[in-house]
């Protein structure tokens, strides 16, 4: 009981510390405009759910790319909505219509690219993983019958903690490409505040600085990672997705909604980091 007191108490300190740090750097930066925009970045982008199954396609499609530096080489600085024509104005079954195979996918959608560059498509790259992706979550949302009937479904397992992780590892063994972290990325755009990214900034902050609660009888990987994520942001009174974009902006050093038309770039990770180390007392298990 007292490991799990102390454990909470750290989960508290370590947020509470991350979003003044934050601020404070924000303020540095920035200006007097700084923490405010912190602020404005921690909000969900999109309050609203997916009106129907092309704005969930088209947010599964997006999802898809945020691994490694496939969003650069998918899109090259255009919007999503640039693979709309290629995608059948994203209508997920139009797509199983009219591509029989992936193949048929990247044919199409490199003719409508027209990258600067000659795209690689060796089946493991960036192109022929993207329309894998693509022609799987197509096949994925076809099986409800409208956007509701999707959140119907997704409703059901999310709300319970006990069976939360089963809905992105259900989404991550249907759609090709996407692994857990994806899976939870796709589905903190869609709504479900109660999920976040368990991310390489997330592991990196979380095992530095004594957040990863370890368990002999529990494999190390991304959904126990997530279950960290669930856990520090329950004590922290904080929601899943707040604790993720909090960690995320400082992580990657990103605020890019001070501006639409700028990306700033705050490295920031290791500061954070031992900054933390710094001012706040050790976790149970280093002094232990």
């Amino acid at each position: 009981m007292l490991h799990t007191q102390t454990q909470r108490d750290r989960d508290r300190q370590i947020v509470a510390f991350a979003e003044s740090w934050l601020k404070d750097d924000a303020l540095r930066v920035f200006g007097n405009k700084g923490p405010e925009q912190v602020e404005k970045h921690l909000l969900p982008f999109r309050n609203d759910r997916c009106a129907d199954l092309a704005e969930l396609y088209c947010r599964m499609v997006e999802s898809s790319i945020n691994r490694r530096d496939m969003r650069s080489v998918i899109l090259s600085k255009k919007p999503v909505s640039s693979l709309r024509a290629a995608l059948m104005q994203f209508d997920p079954r139009a797509v199983m219509n009219k591509y029989a195979t992936a193949e048929m996918l990247l044919e199409r959608a490199l003719a409508d690219a027209i990258p600067s560059t000659a795209p690689r498509t060796a089946a493991r790259s960036h192109w022929p993983q993207f329309c894998a992706s693509a022609i799987s979550a197509a096949g994925f949302l076809s099986q409800f019958l409208s956007a509701s009937d999707f959140y119907l479904w997704a409703d059901h397992l999310s709300r319970d903690e006990r069976s939360r992780e089963a809905l992105p590892l259900i989404i991550s063994s249907e759609v090709r490409g996407f692994g857990f972290a994806l899976a939870c990325d796709f589905l903190k755009e869609v709504g479900f505040n109660n999920y976040g990214k368990p991310d390489v900034h997330i592991r990196d902050i979380f095992n530095a600085l004594g957040l990863r609660v370890r368990n002999p009888y529990r494999k190390e990987n991304d959904v126990s990672l997530f279950r960290d994520l669930l856990r520090v942001s329950s004590n922290a009174e904080r929601t899943p997705y707040e604790t993720d974009r909090l960690f995320w902006i400082i992580g990657s050093g990103k605020l890019d909604r001070i501006d639409a038309d700028k990306v700033f770039f705050v490295k920031s990770k290791q500061r954070f980091i031992s900054s933390a180390l710094q001012h706040l007392p050790p976790s149970a298990a280093s002094s232990t």
